[in-house]
């Protein structure tokens, strides 16, 4: 697992060369399962490895990236008009910061982010602050390609993320050891050496197996849980919304009500206006008759 830690810190142009030494390494040392695993990793786009080492080496911004996020669905979930929009300047002030320093990182591992790529970077963090799940992905330090978010429904994390053969979504954890593997290459396994492996060498890859069995099984629950929280948020805002909409439309509905009563109250005020009017006219006219 550390080797793939350091395999998403590399720059997207040197992924497949990296990725290539790894499978070799696993092959050497009889992990065939393994090999092929590490075969069929994506490589990043320039934006996600530019977010990816972000993770790695800014481990306050990620976290607050998660803090702002978790707040601003708390706020959402509630319909809560006043706290969202407090949130707002810390939000907007957060997305530049972050922008500034995924180019300060790239950078400092001799690559530019161009504005397109900087916008992608923008946009993924707008995705993860809106979504528990994209948040997640984002914060992995893993990410194949940049996400997004259209302001409602959930964020398409397809093909999102770097994924074990078990469908576990790889993650790096902020303020270990995956801060200290940004902008360089992933270290080889140890290689078999002698011409005979010794029994503990030929355990080897069984031991590894399972404990990257045991690490996929815990991620994925991991995983599951975010996915079900995220699912459960979305249907209390749909309910919320739904109630809400209910709501606007019965107070729609008695106001129209309330404006069909006065425009005929109105009418009814003009007639008898009329009728009062044309009474005036007939008395003066005998008025002046009778004179």
């Amino acid at each position: 697992m550390a080797a793939l830690q350091g395999l998403y810190a590399v720059p997207p142009d040197e992924f497949t060369a990296a990725r290539g030494r790894l499978v070799a390494d696993a092959r050497t040392a009889g992990d065939k399962d393994g090999a092929e695993e590490i075969k069929a990793l994506r490589r990043p786009t320039v934006s996600a490895w530019a977010v990816n080492a972000l993770v790695r080496a800014r481990a306050d911004l990620a976290e607050r990236v998660a803090g702002t996020g978790a707040r601003l669905r708390a706020a959402q979930s509630r319909l809560d008009v006043e706290a969202l929009a407090s949130l707002r300047p810390e939000r907007d002030a957060l997305l530049d910061e972050v922008v500034t320093a995924a180019t300060t990182v790239a950078g400092e591992s001799g690559r530019e982010l161009a504005q397109a790529a900087r916008q992608e970077v923008r946009d993924t963090v707008i995705a993860a602050l809106a979504s528990e799940a994209a948040c997640a992905a984002a914060l992995s330090g893993h990410l194949t390609r940049a996400l997004s978010y259209s302001g409602f429904g959930e964020v398409d994390l397809s093909s999102a993320v770097a994924l074990t053969g078990g469908g576990t979504v790889l993650a790096v954890v902020r303020g270990g050891r995956g801060g200290d593997d940004r902008g360089t290459r992933p270290e080889p396994e140890r290689k078999a050496r002698g011409t005979r492996p010794s029994r503990d060498v030929e355990a080897k890859p069984r031991q590894q197996t399972a404990e990257r069995e045991a690490a996929e099984r815990e991620e994925a629950e991991r995983v599951r849980r975010a996915e079900a929280r995220e699912r459960a948020r979305l249907e209390r805002e749909r309910a919320r919304a739904a109630e809400a909409l209910d709501k606007a439309e019965r107070r729609l509905h008695d106001a129209e009500q309330h404006v069909r009563d006065v425009e005929a109250a109105i009418a009814t005020a003009r007639q008898a206006r009329e009728a009062a009017r044309t009474a005036y006219e007939k008395a003066k006219q005998a008025l002046d008759v009778s004179r």
